[in-house]
């Protein structure tokens, strides 16, 4: 369990990315069907915050029903109760805007210009997708300050707060300035960045402890290594032998083991691990379960990546 906005939280919740955008292969797509009975072996198994994106669909291009807000629509499906209509009490969504695939086929991601507007109708359309109840956590998927300062931005989640769409707000792919200037419209509640065995720069830059310090929670992207892990150029078991040995010791995979160091080191993290399999989910959850000695955390602190050569 975790902390955000005062509330306790599900510390190892589900990524839908894969269920709306299958990388690098979206012939891997799982169907609607699919995806929805995924969601609810999730819920099953204790899952209780779910992380999306106006923009996880099918068909970005589409004005129908592939388009915009896809996976978020499949989530209410999967997980509100069909007496009420309405999600559980203990579900969570969180959801974003602010960021736009440049093509149906493309890996390509885009901020958009983020202007105040355009978000708040994003906003709207999410609230609707997910039932017309106050979304959890709404999140800037990705500033713009070329194109719209992210202080102007914030003003759409400022008036969605106010209007009781949303009840929390956080930030994607951020720096200290910007939260501390998106911290002066409305109040911050999270920060969502990119941070992994491979990429520890959110502990290097101070992002991680800034977050600590203040009581934002810190939902790492691309934990188990992103894009390269799913094309196969990165391997937790091979990459890290010390994370290796220490997770055979305690009879558990590379992917948990990994996910409960982050947890032990930064108790504000909320993981958010792509849902590819109700395999994963499970695994991903058994992280919770996992403890560390002092040594232990020493050796997974000073560990890098083994250097592996290019495939030819």
């Amino acid at each position: 369990v975790a902390r955000l906005a005062g509330e306790s939280v599900d510390a190892f919740g589900m990524g839908t990315l894969p269920l709306g955008v299958s990388y690098p292969d979206p012939s891997k797509r799982p169907s609607e069907d699919a995806a929805i009975s995924l969601v609810r072996e999730a819920a099953s198994a204790g899952c209780e915050l779910f992380d999306v994106a106006d923009s996880y669909c099918p068909n970005p291009a589409s004005k129908g029903g592939e388009g915009f807000h896809w996976a978020e629509r499949m989530l209410f499906k999967a997980l509100s109760d069909p007496a009420t209509g309405r999600l559980g009490d203990r579900v969570r969504i969180a959801t974003k805007a602010g960021m736009a695939r440049i093509s149906p086929e493309s890996n390509g991601w885009r901020p958009t210009e983020c202007h105040p507007e355009a978000l708040y109708q994003s906003i709207r359309g999410s609230y609707q997708a997910l039932g017309g109840q106050p979304i959890f956590l709404w999140q800037l998927h990705h500033p713009n300050d070329k194109a719209t300062p992210i202080e102007v931005s914030m003003q759409a989640a400022k008036r969605a707060v106010d209007e009781g769409l949303v009840s929390n707000v956080g930030l994607c792919n951020v720096t200290i300035d910007q939260i501390e200037r998106a911290s002066k419209v409305v109040p911050v509640a999270s920060v969502q960045a990119e941070y992994s065995l491979y990429h520890r720069k959110p502990e290097r830059d101070g992002l991680l402890q800034y977050c600590l310090d203040r009581g934002i929670a810190f939902l790492p992207t691309c934990a188990l290594g992103g894009l390269k892990a799913r094309r196969g150029e990165r391997s937790l078991s091979d990459d890290f032998p010390p994370l290796k040995g220490i997770a055979a010791g305690k009879g558990v995979s590379e992917c948990a083991c990994a996910l409960a160091y982050m947890r032990r080191k930064w108790p504000n993290i909320v993981h958010i691990a792509g849902g590819r399999s109700a395999e994963r989910v499970r695994d991903a959850r058994s992280g919770s379960c996992i403890g560390f000695s002092d040594q232990e955390m020493r050796v997974l602190d000073g560990m890098k990546p083994v250097s592996r050569k290019k495939k030819a």
